[in-house]
């Protein structure tokens, strides 16, 4: 070929496709990411929805029924458990609930992510309550949990799903009830993340 200019031409649209496959490499796109916003229970009111034993034996002592709160279904803490539990299994989660100051990662979040807790059973009992030591706890907790998902972006629910998880606490752990109620909620939280059609909600 006698004109160079040609010959450069050529080369240049040869090469124009694999320069710009290797610039996607080395930028890859924005993961998406999420932030808990909140929690709500919905049981059946008069529902007795815990159980209190006390001793080696856990005897029964009281029992609690709902009556539209719960001591124990506090947001912060519901907040913080969802941020560590998902980052640990992967999902990219905004902001820290820890800061004391800014939005805690609202404005950084493309997701925001509800929990509506529809089921929940706590049976507990602890072993050392006769001796004044309430706050260690073993037991079993039943909790279904309705996961809604919004993007901030379409301004609309992208996804919603249902999860149910059982927890055996065969030890005594510190932490009260409190200990009971996030164990199955770190569960759910498990499943929701394993969830393919959510995890492909928040990257489309």
């Amino acid at each position: 070929m006698k004109n160079p200019a040609i010959l450069i031409g050529l080369i240049l649209t040869v090469m124009a496709p694999v320069a710009a496959q290797a610039q996607n490499q080395d930028h890859p796109p924005r993961r998406q990411t999420v932030k808990f916003d909140r929690i709500s229970a919905e049981l059946p009111m008069g529902q007795v929805f815990a159980r209190g034993k006390l001793g080696l034996l856990c005897v029964q002592h009281e029992a609690w029924t709902w009556n539209g709160a719960s001591q124990w279904i506090n947001r912060d803490m519901f907040v913080r458990a969802f941020h560590e539990t998902a980052l640990a299994y992967g999902l990219p989660v905004a902001g820290d609930p820890t800061s004391l100051f800014g939005d805690q990662g609202y404005q950084d979040s493309d997701f925001l992510i509800g929990a509506q807790i529809r089921e929940l059973q706590l049976d507990a009992c602890a072993p050392m309550g006769g001796f004044g030591n309430t706050s260690s706890i073993k037991g079993r907790a039943t909790m279904t949990v309705e996961w809604q998902v919004y993007s901030k972006r379409a301004q609309r629910l992208v996804y919603r799903t249902t999860t149910r998880s059982a927890i055996d606490i065969p030890k005594a752990q510190p932490g009260g009830m409190y200990t009971l109620v996030l164990a199955p909620f770190r569960d759910n939280i498990r499943q929701l993340a394993d969830d393919k059609m959510f995890q492909f909600s928040i990257t489309n």
